[in-house]
């Protein structure tokens, strides 16, 4: 009850599902033992008006689940009782099972004890707010009643802890009760009891007001003139201090131009008083850690400054110049001198030796309210011996180091400022006089660090006739930039220098080949690589480049350099031998064609790879075990692989290799801009380098990319110029693959002769070669051929021999493929539970592969057999969900074919408008692309839209245009289907021509090739034309063949004309009326 009612037993916790018999049971468990009459349940659950005659029959209900809920968590259900003659109800269970009676009973103890772990238990017992899911006017009321026994219990234990001189623990609870309680007059009380006796008497004021302002916000009450009274007496009592020696006061001045940090700075200043406030009499160490020339020391002197009055002992500023160009770190035992000396010893009272100046340190500074900021401190031992006496002082230590090994430590890590912060400093430092866009430019390639930022400031400054547009223009170069970023002593070079120059060797060498590497990340396997390392020993090195702040760390086990940091370790790379230099390029490269060739073999794949292999030690890889593994691997490394591709110019030939490597993850997962620079740049290095073998395995790729983006024209002559080289090295599994590539291509030209010649000669040449993921690609790719020819037993054929290869190799991608080519030809031919089983099947397998293409096309099927079916709904789910993958990936080809979809459900549902809206759109995208076949079906599609809107001279010129594509195409089924549209135009509109004849036509070229629809479509427009010359007795037989046609494909048509036939006793007029719809519509 204390929290959510819920009933914890042996089977776990159980909470009863509605509200009011959450309610039912919080008063039977206030009541253990005791029994609550309906009457009273009835009152407690509603106000007199919200009762009625139902209300006692409703408890009854509510009570009956009550019990269930009981004995479903494991306890009896003979534990609720009902007794007839009371007309009541009892809970018979111990009343400490209860967590309510649990508290008072501690409670109750801890006051006759003035027992504080007893208050404490009794507490710990509230999860949260009384009956906090439980409404009502009983659960509101009781809610308040048990509230304020709650902090009546906090009081008692409020008031014997400052009794134990625990101010501090004190205004903590305080103030955590009123920010989420209802205050009171006790609270109020005890909250200034407990400032006065933190010697916070200035405080006190502010937390009268706060206090009451919260308690006329929430209970519009103010606190009593006797509680204000005594709080008044509080403020008044004198305040004793002891006289410092004036060198106590040595901190820096605060600076005027301190820009931002207000996050970290509210996050510092508030952990900073948190400490000085706990009940632990220790001394509150944060350390502000960070890059060179991050801010840290400027941050931490205003920190102190916002912090100085709670210091009144003494505030210090110890320079340590643990990283200071031109000086050694100041020793441990040199910095306790100074510190005695401003903390009043004499001299010559002290001692030399470390450990006993740091005690004596500690003794003069115990029980003193001192902070000190000990400023670059070079390590851990430098700074144990620094840190003053316990009891309330606070120690900011500032350092390019981690210093996770000092006991006790809360660590703030500084990054680089936030864009508009940085452009805020510049603006204060250079005046705002600049253009703002060039300021914009200046701060990013200072990578917003605060030191390049102030002496970029300190150059306009310098050179008033200097322009930001200047300045920014002098930092564009990445190999410069380090160069303009200093002034007199200062530069960001000479403070990355110092960071560096106190590592190891080991340490320094890694830092150095960083800059070689040309990613803007790195892990570990890929350091070892190249650093030709160990793996592990490599970890402990970037481990401490972090810790040294001279790498970041993105993400577990990743890194990457600050931009300055890396102009500067490519600047020191250069120092390197240039053999070194080429040889690491060469090592981490191969390293990551290595993972990316073995990441590929969990990934789909189109064809057997013609690029050379590289081979490394499998102990210096990461594991990788399945196509999870791999797609996580490349998603973490692409920025890296790409950066590689466009910078490597030293490594060309890696560059063809390792783009060639990255083809199959990009094409999965459609990163298409990236793909066509990646395998632009990867042409160029192979054209430069004279490796014809590399550019015909990058033009392959790049007409692969060229076709996924519908750039037919472009992807045949990039695979035709493939195909030339390939034939020119007599590499016979190249000419393959570009010939099979550019039947694909063909296909969609609609030139399906040299399409079938493509992929016939691919076909052959994969045999040749037995290479068997070759022949099912050829064989699959040749049976869509056939089936935009019309020649679906030869499609079948070619995509069961393909289905039955990819099943034998595992090729899963291979199998979705062939399944969902198997349905479009089920399409056709009428088999539409075949073709949605293959769809179906298909759109799984895509799915685990994570191939949205794929999944595009599966869907696009599954919507066609839907629609065919006149499921609509189902069909208009199907086509939206193709249309935002196609979206999403820039797949204007899928767009213009799920708008084909979308249109078509439309014109059936009568939404001729929205219909008309997107075949319109469908075929400027379609006529863009030279896709001729969507052109087409699109035209076709729309022309019935218009004549169904009565638009018939619009409708003929689309069903014209359609019908000379599809002609053009050398596609039946779309000739059959747009005669058949004709041919329900000429009914509309006897003007358009002689509807046998298109009908006629129609239905000779659907039964030369199987397509069952469009011959039922042909058959019962043939016997609509005949009902207008009042021939019935042909049309009867007629609409008998088409009625039979349309049932064994299962479709609504079947319906309609079973209908008609069925009334053919009628008014002629009524039978023309019900057959005036046309079935074929549907099509």
């Amino acid at each position: 009850m204390l929290g959510n009612v819920e009933i914890h037993g042996e089977n776990g916790v159980l909470r009863p599902r509605r509200s009011a018999e959450r309610c039912v049971l919080a008063i039977l468990a206030l009541n253990a033992r005791s029994p609550v009459t309906v009457s009273a349940l009835v009152d407690h659950l509603w106000s007199g008006s919200e009762q009625s005659d139902k209300s006692i029959d409703t408890v009854g209900s509510y009570l009956r689940r009550v019990r269930a809920a009981i004995k479903q968590a494991g306890g009896q259900a003979g534990w609720l009782r009902y007794d007839r003659t009371t007309r009541s109800w009892t809970l018979d269970i111990d009343p400490a099972w209860v967590d309510y009676h649990q508290f008072a009973a501690e409670a109750a103890i801890a006051r006759r004890d003035d027992d504080p772990a007893a208050w404490r238990a009794a507490l710990a017992r509230w999860r949260g707010p009384a009956l906090a899911d439980v409404s009502g006017h009983w659960a509101d009321h009781r809610r308040h009643i048990l509230e304020s026994e709650r902090l009546a219990t906090y009081e008692d234990l409020l008031r014997h802890e400052l009794a134990a001189g625990q101010h501090a623990q004190v205004v903590r609870t305080v103030t955590d009760l009123v920010e989420n309680s209802t205050p009171t007059d006790g609270l109020l009380l005890l909250g200034a009891q407990g400032l006065a006796g933190s010697g916070r008497h200035t405080a006190i004021r502010g937390w009268v007001t706060r206090v009451t302002q919260r308690m006329r916000a929430t209970v519009d009450v103010v606190p009593s003139a006797e509680v204000l009274d005594e709080i008044d007496r509080l403020t008044t009592l004198p305040i004793h201090r002891t006289p410092v020696p004036t060198a106590m006061f040595s901190m820096r001045t605060d600076i005027t131009t301190f820009t931002g940090r207000t996050d970290e700075l509210h996050s510092l200043v508030a952990a900073a008083l948190d400490g000085l406030d706990s009940e632990v009499r220790a001394i509150a160490i944060h350390a502000v850690d960070g890059m060179a020339g991050v801010g840290k020391t400027v941050f931490s002197v205003h920190a102190a400054h916002h912090l100085a009055d709670r210091f009144p002992d003494g505030r210090l500023f110890v320079e340590l110049h643990g990283h200071t160009p031109g000086r050694t770190p100041v020793a441990a035992v040199e910095a306790l001198d100074s510190l005695l000396r401003a903390a009043g010893v004499d001299p010559t009272m002290i001692p030399p030796k470390l450990e006993d100046r740091a005690r004596l340190w500690r003794d003069r500074t115990a029980g003193r309210k001192i902070l000190v900021v000990l400023d670059d401190a070079a390590d851990h031992d430098q700074v144990r011996p620094l840190l003053p006496g316990p009891a309330g002082s606070l120690v900011l230590v500032t350092s390019r180091h981690r210093l996770p090994a000092l006991d006790g430590v809360s660590t703030l890590t500084l990054d680089v400022l936030q864009p508009a912060q940085a452009v805020n400093l510049l603006e204060r430092l250079a005046g705002d006089r600049h253009d703002e866009h060039a300021v914009a430019e200046i701060v990013a390639r200072c990578g917003c660090l605060p030191l390049a930022i102030s002496l970029a400031g300190a150059q306009l400054r310098a050179h008033p006739r200097w322009t930001a547009r200047y300045l920014a223009d002098l930092l564009a170069g990445e190999h410069e930039r380090l160069e303009h970023l200093a002034a007199g002593d200062r530069s960001v070079s000479a403070a990355f220098t110092m960071s560096l120059r106190h590592l190891p060797v080991a340490q320094q060498r890694l830092f150095r080949l960083l800059g070689v590497h040309p990613g803007p990340e790195i892990d570990a396997h890929a350091a070892a690589a190249l650093a030709e390392a160990p793996v592990r020993e490599v970890q402990r090195l970037l481990e401490a480049l972090y810790t040294y702040h001279l790498i970041q760390e993105t993400a577990p086990g990743r890194y990457q350099l600050h931009d300055l940091v890396r102009s500067y370790a490519t600047t020191l790379a250069t120092e390197l031998d240039p053999d070194d230099r080429r040889q690491a390029l060469h090592r981490v490269l191969t390293y990551y064609r290595a993972m990316a060739q073995t990441a590929n073999t969990y990934l789909p794949t189109y064809h057997t790879a013609t690029s050379p292999q590289v081979t490394i030690a499998p102990a210096d890889m990461p594991p990788m075990a399945d196509s999870a593994d791999a797609q996580a691997w490349f998603t973490a490394e692409l920025p890296t692989l790409t950066a590689c591709v466009q910078h490597a110019a030293a490594a060309k030939d890696h560059v063809i290799h390792l783009a060639a490597s990255l083809q199959p993850f990009l094409r999965l997962n459609d990163y298409t801009g990236q793909a066509r620079h990646i395998h632009q740049t990867a042409l160029a290095a192979a054209v430069h380098l004279g490796d014809r073998q590399g550019q015909a395995n990058t033009l392959i790729n790049l007409g692969r990319l060229q076709y996924q983006q519908s750039e037919y024209d472009a992807a045949a002559d990039t695979h035709s110029r493939a195909l030339r080289l390939y034939t020119e090295l007599n590499d016979q599994l190249g000419q393959a693959n570009a010939l099979d590539n550019l039947g694909d291509v063909q296909r969609l030209q609609g030139r399906y002769d040299a399409a079938v010649h493509s992929h016939a000669q691919a076909l052959k040449l994969y045999v040749e070669l037995n290479d068997r993921l070759g022949q099912a690609n050829a064989l699959d790719n040749l049976g869509d051929v056939r089936r935009q020819q019309g020649e679906y037993d030869a499609a079948v054929h070619n995509h069961a021999l393909a289905l039955k290869l990819y099943v034998t190799l595992g090729d899963r991608r291979g199998q979705a493929t062939a399944l969902t080519n198997l349905g479009a030809v089920g399409y056709p031919r009428g088999e539409y539970e075949q073709a949605a089983d293959n769809y179906t099947h298909a759109l799984e397998l895509y799915a685990a592969l994570g191939d949205r293409r794929g999944q595009v096309n599966a869907l696009m099927g599954l919507g066609g057999v839907r629609f065919l079916r006149g499921e609509y709904e189902q069909a208009a789910g199907k086509f939206t969900r193709a249309l935002e993958l196609c979206t999403a990936s820039g797949d204007r080809r899928g767009q213009a074919n799920a708008l084909i979809g979308l249109g078509s459900v439309r014109r059936q549902r009568g939404e001729y408008d929205a219909a008309d809206l997107d075949l319109t759109h469908a075929l400027r995208l379609c006529d863009a692309l030279g896709y001729r076949w969507g052109q087409a079906t699109a035209l076709t599609h729309l022309g019935t839209v218009r004549r169904q809107r009565g638009r018939y001279a619009a409708a003929a010129e689309n069903f014209a245009r359609a019908l000379e594509l599809y002609a053009g195409l050398g596609d039946p089924d779309g000739t059959a289907e747009t005669l058949n549209n004709l041919g329900d135009l000429t009914l509309d509109h006897p003007a358009a021509g002689d509807p046998a004849v298109y009908f006629g036509q129609a239905g000779a070229v659907a039964r030369d090739i199987g397509a069952t629809k469009q011959e039922a479509r042909a058959l019962a427009g043939q016997a609509r034309s005949l009902l207008r010359t009042n021939d019935t007795g042909q049309a009867v037989v007629l609409f008998g063949q088409a009625q039979a046609l349309y049932e064994s494909l299962g479709v609504p048509e079947a319906a309609q004309i079973r209908i008609a036939l069925a009334r053919l006793r009628s008014p002629l007029d009524s039978l023309h009326g019900e057959l005036g719809v046309c079935p074929g519509d549907a099509g």
